[in-house]
């Protein structure tokens, strides 16, 4: 089954049950600045952290992984019409996570390559892009935004990458490269590999079954 027959199926896949949208705007002070909305989140996983919009798909309500982005959308951002107000939300691959270690009684091992990893520990989230229209943006976006999920905020793409910034989610931020330029499409794999919880070791983009550096 490929990736694209996946996103459009109406069956509900456990492997992959969260969304992580990246939802791209133009800086209203710099037109040719790019800025991404992100959330700093209250609450665990990666507490503190500056992530995408998104969450766990809801079998009963999210008939696809589309729909179930566009909801967390409109229940995060503030569109109530995520569908028309975004103009391109598109899936742009799979991230799988590769826990790269286990637990033998309370002593931590590690493993060699992701060969070690149990199938049915491989669990991951589909992750969507899309542009918000400034009009959209500047009525229905209003931030800095604090509620129970966190804090929601414009930041700026250089800013985002910075390597002395630590406090974006990693495997988040070593995707985004391949994300903006357009290379990553529904098709894509990102492999996110653990060394321990929270802690990413490196973030690999194959597409078309080819490793890309």
């Amino acid at each position: 089954m490929t990736h694209s027959t996946i996103h459009n199926s109406t069956q509900y896949y456990s492997k992959y049950p969260y969304t992580n949208c990246l939802l791209i705007s133009s800086d209203p002070t710099d037109a040719t600045s790019k800025q991404v909305l992100l959330l700093n989140r209250q609450k665990k996983p990666w507490m503190g952290n500056w992530n995408g919009i998104g969450g766990k798909l809801e079998s009963h309500r999210d008939s696809t992984p589309l729909i179930g982005a566009q909801r967390e959308i409109r229940e995060e951002s503030g569109l109530p019409y995520p569908e028309t107000q975004i103009t391109d939300l598109r899936c742009c691959g799979i991230m799988e996570w590769y826990m790269m270690f286990r637990y033998q009684g309370k002593e931590k091992v590690e493993l060699k390559d992701e060969s070690e990893v149990n199938e049915e520990d491989v669990r991951g989230m589909y992750i969507f892009v899309g542009t918000v229209r400034p009009e959209d943006r500047e009525k229905y976006i209003s931030t800095p935004k604090s509620f129970d999920e966190g804090i929601l905020d414009w930041k700026n793409v250089d800013w985002i990458l910075d390597d002395e910034n630590l406090g974006i989610v990693k495997n988040v931020k070593l995707a985004l490269p391949w994300v903006l330029s357009g290379e990553a499409d529904e098709n894509s794999l990102f492999k996110a590999y653990f060394s321990d919880l929270n802690v990413v070791s490196e973030v690999r983009f194959v597409k078309d079954g080819l490793l890309k550096k």
